[in-house]
């Protein structure tokens, strides 16, 4: 079903919006809740999937499998504001490509159970968490920086082992991890920005930690977090600095 302004919605019983070869979204609001991937390009080896701009919903958790995006050539995201959430119950990727994924700009948030690599050739700095338990639908994840000051907060609306995240905003450095119950910020879709306050923060443990990667620094083999109980982290004050909190550091 189409909508006014740029609107489109689509519920499909396998696939949701699919091209034999290529395929480039440059605007719009676009949501699919499919029982396949949301989005896929087929031709192997060839296709290339392209999002220069909009917002882009995928929602692959309606069946038994299925990525949020999928191409069987390569994944470009240059601008835009996508949120792909594989299905929950599988082992499946937010984003998905057989030849290559390249973040060069927008916010990206891709959860799934597997993570299919994204290229350290990409022009934006991405992270990536693997967490020891799965984080479930609807749960609020939140990432600080190394005085634990919030940077963003997201949920998926399928339970997930794996997220990819990526925005204009992120640096090098050290990070922190926590689940929270409640956000107050600015909501975009299901990511939360220019946090002001959250409750009930608890640090998680990432089963390989947290890695930065983007252009130049190859990823890395990320580090492990001291498994420690870290203590509850203040609420944010200004430029205050936080103590007694574990830590994972970016690797390159």
């Amino acid at each position: 079903d189409s909508e006014e302004n740029g609107k489109l919605i689509v519920n499909a019983e396998n696939e949701g919006i699919s091209s034999a070869l290529h395929m480039t979204i440059s605007g719009g609001e676009i949501t699919i809740n499919s029982s396949d991937d949301a989005i896929n390009t087929s031709e192997d080896n060839i296709s290339v999937l392209t999002i220069n701009g909009g917002t882009i919903i995928c929602d692959s958790g309606f069946g038994e499998e299925g990525d949020g995006i999928d191409s069987n050539g390569y994944i470009v995201i240059n601008d835009g504001y996508v949120i792909a959430c594989a299905n929950g119950k599988s082992q499946d990727s937010g984003v998905d490509s057989d030849k290559g994924i390249y973040i060069n700009g927008g916010t990206v948030l891709a959860s799934g159970n597997m993570y299919d690599e994204v290229s350290s050739d990409s022009k934006q700095l991405f992270s990536v968490f693997n967490f020891v338990q799965p984080v479930q639908e609807n749960e609020f994840v939140m990432i600080t920086d190394e005085n634990d000051k919030p940077i963003t907060a997201f949920s998926a609306v399928n339970a997930y082992s794996t997220v990819v995240y990526s925005q204009p905003e992120l640096t090098e450095g050290t990070y922190h991890l926590y689940k929270v119950s409640s956000v107050t910020g600015d909501l975009n879709g299901s990511i939360y920005t220019n946090i002001t306050d959250y409750e009930d923060a608890v640090q998680l443990e990432g089963g390989s930690g947290f890695m930065m990667g983007g252009p130049g620094k190859g990823g890395g083999r990320p580090q492990t977090p001291n498994e420690e109980k870290p203590e509850r982290p203040e609420k944010p004050r200004g430029d205050k600095s936080f103590e007694n909190n574990e830590t994972v550091t970016s690797t390159e």
